[in-house]
């Protein structure tokens, strides 16, 4: 069953729940005028995905990066590969919507450009409320930073930390206030049946469209069960599963585990492909200079912001990842370099050590390229099993030669 689609059918019709709104707008205009509601889905994430792509080419070409680390699997794998057909396109394009409209307000502080930003931002919260993590703390550290350099108080009171951080955070306490009420109402089994039900109209009316889903009263759609999902068993089975998960990769009792020690190399090989990005020249395509440490800080600062998504609350890094890594990207796009002394310093340690001229080789690149599971769908389970296969071969060779 494609799980995704089932994501698009939550509403509002068994009361407010999160991740309702695109489900209730689908609703709504199903109830004006019946539709193949899978085939519509289809075609929205169709759109979305394009319009992404389209976007971040143009965001590349603007900033004179290297576009050839978009097909990976940090990037665009779940787009292109993938056929859960979830909102990542949309939520992705609507962050980009909401860096540049707040970035707007920043100049402007006008009532017009924060209501657009907020009524983005309550779009985007009511379609899927983790979007918070990879959207919200990046952009409030912009800000208060924005609010540092173009501070234009006259006494010292207003240049103090606490007047700073309330002219950050309060045009932003709206947004809290729905995610506040989105974590609120998380739903429940009954909830999730009524609003399985509320379709079935559609499902009576489109039963070739629906089959192909294997939909059926009786197998209500994954997303949709899980608004029953208990928030300390969801976070247990998540944590477990990141920090714990054991892949079969060949025949036999050869496991490699992932869990933990996977994790790390896999965030070491994503920080490394996406900083030196520039690596892979394309053409005769100007290149920018100093692209890592223009990126490194944002990239590392979100890798924070976003640890719940990657402990807690996921282990679909092939997800997760593209949201840390094109998010990132988007924010640098539109405001530059993250100057924190504390960052500064941790990028050039961290740079000093990919000085090293074979790590700036294409060839090594495309190697790191190759061996690194940047196209995995889950932690535990990437589906580019071949490399770990390969793994465990070699693993197999050096052991019989010893």
């Amino acid at each position: 069953m494609n799980c995704g689609v089932s994501d698009w059918l939550i509403n509002y019709q068994a009361g407010f729940v999160r991740r309702g709104l695109p489900g209730q707008v689908l609703y709504m205009i199903y109830q004006a005028h019946p539709f193949n509601v899978p085939q519509a889905v289809l075609a929205i994430v169709a759109v979305s995905s394009v319009l992404l792509v389209a976007l971040m080419v143009r965001i590349f070409i603007k900033k004179g990066w290297s576009a050839a680390i978009l097909p990976l699997g940090c990037c665009f794998f779940f787009i292109f590969l993938s056929t859960s057909q979830r909102k990542d396109s949309l939520l992705l394009l609507l962050t980009y919507c909401i860096f540049v409209t707040y970035k707007r307000y920043l100049h402007s502080r006008g009532l017009g450009t924060w209501l657009i930003f907020f009524a983005l931002s309550a779009i985007m919260l009511l379609s899927h409320e983790a979007s918070f993590f990879f959207c919200f703390p990046i952009l409030a550290v912009y800000a208060y930073r924005y609010n540092v350099s173009h501070s234009d108080a006259t006494t010292i009171a207003d240049t103090s930390m606490k007047a700073r951080l309330t002219k950050t955070l309060m045009p932003m306490a709206p947004v809290a206030v729905v995610m506040g009420a989105v974590c609120l109402c998380k739903g429940n089994m009954p909830t999730a049946v009524a609003i399985w039900h509320s379709w079935s109209d559609a499902f009576a009316q489109f039963p070739d469209g629906i089959h192909d889903y294997a939909y059926t009263m009786a197998n209500i759609g994954d997303n949709v069960e899980a608004l029953s999902w208990k928030l300390l068993s969801a976070a247990r089975l998540h944590l477990t599963v990141n920090l714990f998960g054991v892949l079969e990769v060949a025949d036999g009792p050869w496991n490699i585990l992932i869990g933990l020690p996977g994790l790390v190399v896999l965030f070491v090989m994503t920080y490394y492909l996406v900083t030196h990005l520039n690596t892979v020249r394309i053409g005769k395509y100007k290149m920018a200079n100093d692209t890592a440490r223009e990126i490194s800080n944002t990239l590392l600062l979100q890798l924070v912001f976003m640890l719940p998504m990657f402990t807690i609350l996921s282990c679909d890094y092939g997800r997760t990842i593209p949201y840390w890594v094109l998010s990132t990207l988007m924010a640098v796009a539109c405001f530059g370099r993250l100057d924190i002394a504390a960052l500064d310093r941790l990028t050039e340690r961290i740079q000093s050590k990919l000085q090293h001229p074979a790590l700036k080789s294409t060839w090594v690149y495309t190697l790191i390229v190759v061996f690194t599971p940047l196209t995995s769908m889950y932690a535990p389970i990437p589906q580019n099993v071949l490399q770990y296969k390969a793994l465990a071969a070699a693993v197999q060779h050096i052991i019989a030669v010893l």
